[in-house]
């Protein structure tokens, strides 16, 4: 049970919540900031992943960095990648919701 209170998508999950409970008030900053929290987070774990490298690049740091260098490169970036989605997802929804009748 603490395992899941460290996981990155509880922290996704917790500010879609907190995000729900804005967007009965005020839901274009309910949009701009699950869209922020979604946007940022995903373009940062595009690029500690290098799907954003040419594969000629992409060889050469792998070839260059170690395991552990490699592992904590790929735990970062799927951990961001983990909180964005949620995000993303609330982004979509609450877009749909008031601005496409």
């Amino acid at each position: 049970m603490i395992r899941i209170f460290r996981s990155t998508l509880f922290y996704g999950v917790v500010v879609v919540l907190a995000s729900l409970l804005l967007a009965q008030f005020n839901p274009q900053l309910a949009i701009r900031l699950t869209g922020l929290c979604a946007g940022v987070p995903i373009i940062l774990a595009m690029i500690f992943s290098g799907s954003l490298n040419s594969g000629d690049r992409l060889r050469a740091n792998y070839s260059r960095e170690t395991q552990s260098e490699r592992d904590q490169r790929y735990y970062l970036s799927g951990a961001l990648f983990k909180f964005g989605i949620p995000n993303l997802l609330l982004a979509i929804h609450l877009f749909y919701k008031h601005y496409i009748p």
